[in-house]
């Protein structure tokens, strides 16, 4: 999914500084036989000089990272491509170090190479373990880089055993050539077993040409197998450009359904998956990882302007919905979550899939491999975006037992990878967490009910409600970073800990009926919920509802009622976005006589264009991308937003049983 530009938190990191996870903390390590022997990686790195995007230094890293499966890993057989512009240095590598994973397979590196950062020889790489790929990228240390791996296979791949039809994806870039000059890919192959690829017309989009899609055809287009590594050989430039020149090396996953490499001489990246049967259909449903990075080119050729990310996390797709949680990091250094919907960005996501591929206009080609369990995507241009997915493990336990991916936004439904906030209402799934289904019978809201109760960081947690399944609570304020550690008690009984990163913000927007797609929970200035039927008009203020703003000012007891006078107010600087036009909040804080739900009070702007139109509300450190907002064309003035401080209106109940899945 396409993120989009976050050149506006730019002046926010002026005012937030954004630290890297101090690895005292105590992570959950229970996940650390996850990672287990041999795996096949490609670490590649960019730096751009300017905020146009241009790359004027590239890296990748490339081996074999070996792990214990108790928290130990070495490298073996690793060298460092280092590219500066036209030219390229290789070295071997070699380091040792520690990991620490989760229960969930969601954890950390520490100890590898980070090239682009001064005076940093030792990096964290953030990582998540999925259907034998292991994914991530470092983000916190301040450079743009994505690391991919594959278990090795226990046999050694060989030119017999590289059969089949296969889908590529992968990402070019020409460092020091200009923005225009960088490149993706995607494009089908068929190796025969005897070393022959044939004709190859690798596909794919330039960045200079902006939509218009490029294929390269190569003829005579070879592979060869030795002690395990694959490579391939694109004899010729092509017609009409040059994609793929040379060799590519490659590794087979251990299943043999999905390799990852790149060129010894240049920085690029590519993987692919061989692809079902002929006719076969795939269902495309559950929690998947993933990691990628975007160039979007969209304003290189009237602002001069492309904005690159590269970022890890995971989403969740229930029938044709999916729901994503990323931490990015932009070019311009600054860091964020992102929660996004697919359906907030016209993205089909289709019920099935059959032959393996499908294609999402002007956003995104896709490819699985034959089980479904590894998705591997490429923009269609002009957003260069290049990205690989793992499909998660099943997680179940007995007695009272929290899911290690049960936590969510109350609002948005954004997945754990987006982290929690001081304030925030979230949802915790699991089993045998309560005995039966108790509500919360007023305010202020109390730390137990009907005997089960919730710790973050060791400080009760208000309850909305508990069920053996399912829990909605309230983040405590005095919760503070870098980690929280949550454990459900049932009438004494301990569940086992789950850990999550803890950040300043991270708004999610309320909807009706709740589930995080679909109609924002708002109203209008006379407390009428907007809607298609009541849409918005430009220029009016509307309340919007929403969760996870943060620490307030002046403060309120965990679960008590938010006063009326003085307001509560978000410490944090709020935005929002109504179709991406920007509109400063009037207010934004916590809703008057209700427990832990904020409302940020913004103008519908002039400029907002017509129709069903996505309202994204932003932080220092995040931004909430899903909810919509019904607009008229019209105008009017901006209503007061005093009248918008209403206690316990109709919309605003709604919104909080919204939690209450």
């Amino acid at each position: 999914m396409q993120k989009k530009t976050k050149s506006i938190m730019i002046c926010w990191a002026l005012l937030y500084a954004s630290s890297a996870v101090a690895q005292t903390v105590s992570w959950d390590t229970s996940g650390n036989a996850l990672l287990n022997g041999s795996y096949n990686f490609r670490q590649v790195f960019y730096h751009a000089a300017t905020t146009t995007g241009n790359l004027d230094q590239g890296y990748a890293v490339y081996g074999t990272i070996v792990f214990d499966g108790t928290g130990h890993y070495n490298l073996q057989n690793t060298n460092l491509l280092t590219y500066t512009t036209g030219t390229g240095t290789t070295k071997a590598l070699s380091a040792t170090g520690t990991y620490s994973i989760a229960a969930n397979g969601y954890g950390f590196l520490d100890g590898l190479y980070c090239p682009l950062s001064a005076g940093c020889t030792k990096n964290t790489l953030y990582v998540m373990v999925a259907s034998g790929l292991l994914m991530g990228s470092s983000t916190e240390g301040g450079f743009n880089d994505l690391f991919i791996g594959a278990q090795a296979p226990t046999t050694q791949a060989t030119t017999a055993s590289f059969t089949g039809n296969w889908m590529l994806a992968g990402f070019v870039p020409t460092v020091g050539g200009g923005a225009g000059s960088n490149a993706n890919l995607f494009f089908s192959m068929s190796p025969n077993g005897s070393g022959s690829l044939g004709t190859v017309n690798v596909t794919g989009y330039l960045g200079s040409n902006t939509g218009t899609q490029t294929i390269q055809t190569q003829t005579g287009v070879t592979y060869t197998f030795s002690g395990g590594v694959g490579v391939m050989n694109f004899p010729g430039s092509g017609t009409p450009t040059s994609f793929l020149t040379g060799t590519e090396d490659f590794f087979l996953s251990s299943d043999g359904s999905f390799f990852v490499g790149g060129s010894t001489s240049t920085p690029d990246i590519i993987v692919g998956v061989q692809s079902p049967a002929a006719g076969a259909a795939q269902t495309f449903s559950g929690f998947y990882y993933d990691a990628g990075l975007d160039e979007n080119e969209h304003f290189l050729t009237t602002s001069n302007f492309a904005d690159f990310d590269t970022y890890y996390g995971s989403f969740n797709i229930s029938g044709t919905n999916l729901i994503e949680g990323d931490r990015v990091l932009d070019l311009s250094s600054v860091i964020f979550d992102a929660s996004a919907a697919s359906s907030s960005f016209a993205e089909v996501i289709p019920a099935s899939v059959t032959g393996g591929t499908y294609t999402n206009p002007g956003l995104t080609n896709y490819a699985f491999n034959s089980s479904g369990s590894i998705r591997i995507g490429a923009g269609i241009g002009p957003y260069l975006s290049f990205n690989v997915a793992g499909k998660a493990q099943t997680l179940t336990g007995s007695g009272v037992y929290l899911n290690p991916m049960g936590v969510s936004n109350a609002a948005s439904f954004a997945p754990f990878t987006t982290g929690i906030s001081p304030g925030e209402a979230i949802v915790l799934y699991g089993s045998g967490m309560a005995t039966g289904n108790t509500n919360a019978p007023s305010l202020p809201l109390t730390t137990n009910l009907g005997g089960t109760s919730v710790t973050i960081n060791g400080i009760a947690a208000p309850l909305y409600y508990v069920q053996p399944t399912q829990i909605a609570a309230l983040v405590p304020y005095g919760v503070t970073g870098p980690v929280a550690q949550i454990q459900v008690s049932n009438n004494g009984t301990t569940s086992n800990t789950v850990t999550t990163f803890v950040r300043t913000t991270t708004p999610g927007v309320y909807t009706l009926p709740s589930g995080g797609v679909g109609a924002a929970a708002a109203e209008h200035a006379n407390g009428t919920v907007v809607s298609s039927n009541s849409p918005a008009i430009p220029g009016e203020t509307l309340e919007i509802y929403v969760s996870g703003l943060g620490a307030v000012s002046p403060g309120v007891t965990d679960g008590a009622a938010a006063p009326l006078a003085p307001l509560s107010k978000a410490n944090a600087g709020i935005l929002g976005f109504y179709a991406y036009v920007i509109s400063t909040p009037s207010f934004a804080g916590l809703t008057p006589t209700l427990a832990g739900l904020y409302q940020v009070n913004v103008a519908v702007p002039a400029t907002a264009p017509p129709g069903t139109q996505l309202i994204e509300i932003d932080g220092p450190d995040s931004e909430s991308a899903e909810a919509t907002v019904p607009i008229v064309v019209g105008g009017g003035a901006e209503t007061s937003s005093t009248l918008m401080i209403q206690p316990a209106r109709n919309a605003s109940r709604t919104a909080m049983l919204a939690a209450q899945r």
